[in-house]
């Protein structure tokens, strides 16, 4: 809710009857959350920084979005509705793959790796060595974006 209203363009300086501000209140209740999300707005090079990323990456999609649509509105019924179709399987198949990798998840029965492996499994991880995965899942979340 903290991280809503300051997106929103809350008051950050705004007091209570006590005269205190949100981070005086969380510093009060020493709840260390609040402190951190509070006080990142407060320090104006952090603030400037993520207004600086987030201008930068919208700036970015609308002209990838404006290059990859340019000139939609003119194609035929057919072509749309075979790029529905085209977008629905990527969207369905990439999907799935996060859902479940090549191999499956851990299960986690509460035995080790096989003997030629030195990591002990967390339950729900994936069965890919780390390396795998990441080849796997970037191209996969890419697609999926």
């Amino acid at each position: 809710m903290l991280k809503l209203l300051l997106s929103s363009k809350a008051d950050k300086h705004a007091t209570n009857q006590s005269n205190l501000t949100a981070l005086g209140v969380a510093e009060q209740h020493n709840n260390r959350e609040r402190i951190r999300i509070l006080r990142g707005c407060f320090i104006p090079v952090v603030s400037n920084i993520k207004s600086k990323w987030e201008k930068q990456i919208a700036k970015c999609v609308a002209k990838a979005s404006s290059i990859i649509f340019e000139d939609l509105d003119n194609i035929s019924s057919d072509d749309r509705n075979a790029l529905l179709v085209v977008l629905g399987l990527l969207l369905t198949g990439t999907y799935q793959a996060t859902l479940s990798p090549p191999g499956g998840v851990w299960q986690g029965n509460g035995t080790e790796w096989p003997q030629a492996s030195t990591d002990t499994v967390a339950e729900g991880r994936s069965v890919l060595p780390p390396y795998d995965f990441l080849l796997f899942y970037i191209p996969i979340c890419v697609v999926f974006m």
